[in-house]
């Protein structure tokens, strides 16, 4: 809902709440209090008047829609807007406050659907920000989204949701993917897979409550836990654990008609400048939390996977010792779920829209080469911001040399469409002939046909 008027002078000085979610190890500090009235953004702008209508950036947080903040630290959007456009942190609600589905919620609201709330929100901040922005001066009609795992699965879903057009010019996705098993909202006769209403009346359960207007009368903390535990009882409809997105968003013919993955093969996405890519090493941090340590265990789990597909996939990706165990599974995660996504939609989208770019990220960071991680998920945030580490400490001289370059790229897109500019490597759009990429690290190589042999196993 829009916010209601004032009559004082609001201020802004800090950032408004971030919804409520657990603690979370990989997210840190989310520098910001929680409260359900977390329908806040940040703006950073370098303009001196309303008219000179900048490019905008809008950043939409990762997070597995259950944790993040735009207050974090490491969004903090002051030197991404010094390359002259204006960056927008945004947030949304997370959890059971932002996906929550029930048979009672649908029935209350207008369109009969419900959970998808925290999708709405981000539609709901790009409507703001298009009747808005101007004053802060910014160009309503120049408008780039863009996000990183949650948030760059957020991207492909709100080019894929009816509800977006108009809102938006340009989109950015690192990390995320348009995914292909969505669950629906409502149980269908003959589908074994339990439905996001059914999910629902599990939560309540788990809330020990009867009723979605007793479940408004517990507290955060009790309504974190049953969702966790909710969650916990139901298996994933993504492919892979690393996936938190099948246990979130939901296919509601509301927000979304159809599969996202399914939308876009069919080029019924929004046809915007596309920019997208993933992580060298995206996959290590997932692996290193599933406690899958045994090549027997491993090759179970590549099993229950993958099916019959599953000979091919060890084949790929062998771990013939324990030791071999966590390399391997962080590179299969890697490919199957970021790499393939990213490469996919590039696909789908060159056929289109010539202004399709991709790039790997490989840079290691000093904070972080020595771990084993590599180039993990999220590694580019701090070049893309040029701020601080997951760790908290900031950038050495020759990251902040890397990472002027990468906002330059960055910059360059929201502006026109196109991320290369002067004094930059070029970097050539991809398209299904040459499938060519750039790579983000030190003297920005560029490659073509990224890993074709295993990226085939997944291209279904």
């Amino acid at each position: 809902m829009p916010a209601d008027k004032w009559e004082k002078t609001l201020s802004c000085e800090k950032s408004g709440f971030a919804s409520p979610q657990p603690n979370s190890q990989l997210i840190g500090d989310i520098g910001a209090k929680q409260d359900e009235d977390c329908l806040h953004l940040n703006i950073w702008t370098p303009a001196k008047s309303a008219e000179e209508k900048l490019p905008v950036l809008v950043w939409i947080h990762g997070g597995g829609f259950y944790a993040g903040a735009a207050s974090q630290p490491i969004y903090n959007g002051s030197e991404l807007a010094k390359q002259g456009i204006i960056v927008v942190g945004i947030n949304y609600r997370l959890g059971p406050f932002g996906f929550l589905a029930h048979s009672a919620l649908s029935e209350e609201n207008p369109s009969k659907t419900s959970g998808n709330y925290g999708i709405l929100d981000q539609l709901a901040a790009l409507k703001w920000v298009k009747e808005n922005i101007s004053v802060f001066g910014g160009d309503p009609e120049n408008v780039t989204i863009a996000g990183q795992s949650a948030g760059g699965v957020s991207v492909s879903l709100l080019m894929c949701s009816p509800l977006s057009a108009g809102l938006f010019n340009k989109a950015i996705a690192e990390s995320g993917w348009a995914p292909k098993n969505l669950r629906a909202l409502k149980k269908t006769e003959g589908v074994t897979t339990v439905s996001a209403e059914e999910i629902g009346a599990i939560f309540l359960k788990k809330l020990k409550v009867k009723t979605i207007a007793d479940a408004r009368k517990r507290g955060y903390g009790n309504l974190l836990n049953a969702w966790a535990e909710a969650l916990k009882d139901v298996p994933t409809s993504e492919t892979n654990a690393a996936s938190s997105s099948g246990k979130h968003v939901i296919l509601d013919g509301y927000v979304l008609l159809d599969q996202p993955y399914k939308t876009f093969s069919e080029d019924r996405q929004l046809n915007v400048p596309f920019l997208a890519g993933f992580t060298e090493h995206d996959g290590s941090l997932f692996a290193g939390y599933m406690n899958i340590q045994t090549a027997k265990d491993y090759e179970k789990y590549v099993w229950k996977l993958f099916g019959e597909d599953a000979t091919k996939i060890l084949a790929a990706y062998p771990a013939g010792s324990n030791k071999e165990v966590y390399g391997a599974l962080s590179s299969l995660l890697g490919d199957c779920l970021f790499a393939d996504g990213a490469l996919q939609a590039a696909k789908f989208a060159s056929r289109r829209q010539k202004n399709t770019y991709l790039y790997i990220f490989s840079a290691l960071s000093n904070s972080f080469e020595k771990n084993g991680l590599g180039s993990f998920h999220g590694s580019e945030l701090p070049f893309v911001f040029n701020s601080t580490t997951v760790g908290g400490s900031g950038l050495s001289k020759k990251e902040k040399d890397l990472s002027q370059s990468i906002m330059k790229y960055w910059s360059n897109f929201a502006k026109n469409g196109n991320p290369n500019g002067e004094k930059l490597p070029v970097w050539e759009p991809f398209n299904l002939g040459t499938q060519s990429y750039i790579i983000l690290k030190e003297g920005f190589p560029s490659g073509a046909e990224y890993k074709p042999n295993q990226m085939q196993l997944f291209a279904k």
